[in-house]
């Protein structure tokens, strides 16, 4: 595989070197290590038990998933199922697997034995920002402490400023020397727009903690099944090093520009990075 990258004024020739069986090995110990584990039983249709690896879209990701360890047997009921207008029955089945919800970095790892080019690039620049974070439960199980933390300290903050004003307003009206006839129907109004901001931000403030509750419940539910979880920094490195660039060539950029000007065209395209062999 070549690799052709512009660096300033001169493009370089490297020629790619790995091999091929050293990366589907690494990319298969990071299906054991780098993944989110989870058991899952459930009832379902013999064409819906797992048999092989495929991907998901999760929000605006690809997600690749791995199957081990499944099991499955006729439950006994049936579901129904449609041919055109005839109503037919199907077997349901007790399922029971393992799932490992893959990082992207093993859709990285074929990229590189593809050779895409956006691949390799990340690879030559040892860029691992270049690949998509992949928390670990532990990560995501601390985020969301933080995150429950900081809203809920927001939230005493923000209810402690309503009060403050209110109080600050009610003071405000005993210093105007006005009867209590005169100040009860706009205090009562104010107290009224008081209490139904409180309430308004009770709701919202109730409704984001539940969500985050449950997040934290499916995850502390993995918590233990994932505790050996490694993140893929180290794994990222070590494909670095199964990976060889080897400088063989260099051109200026002037050289080309009079080559172009020669023969009046453009004969070579400045922008190529990646050429395959």
């Amino acid at each position: 595989m070549i690799y052709i990258r512009k660096n300033n004024d001169v493009l370089e020739k490297y020629e790619v070197n790995f091999s091929e069986e050293a990366l589907i090995e690494l990319r298969n110990r990071i299906i054991k290590h780098c993944s989110e584990v989870s058991k899952v039983k459930t009832e379902c249709k013999l064409n819906e038990v797992p048999t092989y690896d495929y991907y998901r879209h999760n929000n605006n990701d690809r997600v690749r998933y791995h199957f081990e360890d499944v099991k499955y047997e006729k439950s006994g009921n049936t579901a129904s199922e449609w041919d055109h207008y005839d109503e037919y029955q199907v077997d349901l089945y007790n399922c029971e697997y393992t799932m490992y919800k893959v990082p992207y970095i093993y859709e990285f790892i074929e990229n590189v034995i593809c050779g895409k080019e956006e691949a390799i690039t990340i690879l030559f620049n040892q860029d691992i920002n270049g690949i998509k974070h992949f928390p670990t439960v532990e990560e995501k199980v601390k985020a969301l402490e933080s995150k429950l933390h900081s809203f809920e300290s927001d939230y005493i903050s923000k209810r402690k400023a309503k009060l403050d004003e209110l109080n600050l307003k009610y003071k405000r009206f005993n210093e105007t020397g006005e009867s209590f006839s005169e100040k009860f129907e706009e205090m009562q109004s104010m107290i009224s727009e008081f209490t139904s901001e409180l309430s308004s931000m009770d709701d919202k403030v109730s409704e984001e903690k539940d969500k985050i509750d449950r997040e934290l419940k499916s995850l502390q539910k993995i918590r233990d099944l994932n505790k050996n979880q490694e993140p893929i920094t180290n794994y990222f490195y070590e494909l670095v090093g199964l990976v060889e660039f080897k400088l063989v060539d260099t051109l200026s950029i002037s050289d080309i520009d009079r080559i172009n000007e020669f023969f009046n065209s453009n004969v070579i395209e400045k922008e190529k990075k990646l050429v395959l062999r």
